[in-house]
């Protein structure tokens, strides 16, 4: 994850990687690798808007790269954080708008 939020090439291969990694493992990046590396870097003066846009895309590759089924899971879990008011709810916002 630190590789691909400090270096932008290497968000290019992040496809390609995509493809090699088990559906769990992608369903970790999207429920909580992925949206707590934002919240963390979010508040911090490290979190510059590069770093954050890195992680927005990430997400959005991550996304695009699931089941049906870990899609509806994901919604389903920032719905329900969102509802409970928690952190995320930035992430959210971004990462689905």
């Amino acid at each position: 994850m630190t590789k691909l939020v400090h270096d932008s090439a290497a968000a290019s291969i992040l496809e390609d990687l995509l493809k090699e990694t088990d559906e769990k493992e992608k369903e970790r990046l999207l429920l909580s690798v992925i949206p707590g590396r934002y919240s963390e870097l979010r508040g911090r003066s490290e979190g510059t808007k590069d770093t954050l846009s890195s992680l927005v895309n990430c997400f959005r590759l991550s996304f695009a790269a699931v089941s049906e089924k870990t899609k509806a899971k994901t919604a389903q879990h920032f719905v329900k954080k969102n509802a409970q008011g928690g952190k995320l709810k930035h992430c959210l916002e971004i990462c689905f708008l």
